[in-house]
């Protein structure tokens, strides 16, 4: 499997979330920078950490930090973060879901001109508060209705 650079374009933010919240992390779309970072800050924080992809090779070369196959069979709670970065179909939708369930949504690929795959923009009005990292390409979006970041 080849990795690309701008696969992990999120880690700034999400360090930044990870700090300024606590709670259980969901990654929906496991990845090579994305997984092993938020396992073992999940580790080192002492918080639960689920992380789930529909692709069999991601799962089965991740599968040592808990990633599961599926994105529907989640736990049903409330989570301190859910970082989104799975089936561009699907992303949109699923941050919609979690506006009301967790302190920070996470979304990767979220400049404008990429919302034509993505479809962020029909989200954006379900969210209080919206914080854009954009020092690097992609862009990675925090999203939230209880807490904003600092």
């Amino acid at each position: 499997m080849i990795w690309e650079k701008e696969w992990t374009s999120h880690i700034p933010l999400l360090i930044k979330v990870m700090e300024q919240t606590d709670g259980p992390v969901l990654e929906l779309g496991a990845g090579p920078g994305s997984t092993p970072l938020l396992y073992w800050l999940c580790f080192d924080q002492g918080r639960e950490f689920f992380s789930y992809d529909n692709n069999p090779e991601y799962v089965e070369t991740l599968s040592k930090f808990g990633v599961k196959l599926g994105t529907d069979n989640y736990p049903d709670k409330h989570w301190g973060v859910v970082f989104i970065d799975h089936d561009q179909d699907l992303r949109a939708q699923d941050a919609a879901k979690f506006a009301h369930k967790a302190d920070q949504v996470v979304i990767h690929d979220s400049q404008k001109h990429l919302d034509q795959y993505f479809h962020y923009k029909s989200i954006y009005g379900l969210f209080k508060y919206k914080y854009k990292y954009g020092k690097v390409k992609p862009h990675t979006t925090a999203l939230s209705n209880f807490k904003e970041l600092v």
